[in-house]
């Protein structure tokens, strides 16, 4: 999803500069924010839904 929403979609619609405008390490740092809050989303699911004892 941050590939395709801040590296295809945001560029083409023009809602920031194009792609080489940014330093490849402004990339990695967005795609590694992505990464952490997706697994943070993801913990606090788990654990939210581990004392229950069943999945939705």
């Amino acid at each position: 999803m941050s590939v395709l929403a801040d590296e295809l979609m945001t560029p083409a619609f023009g809602f920031s500069a194009p792609n080489l405008d940014y330093p490849l390490i402004t990339h990695l740092r967005g795609i590694a924010a992505h990464l952490v809050f997706g697994l943070a989303v993801a913990a606090v699911t788990e654990t939210a839904w581990s004392p229950r004892g069943r999945r939705p």
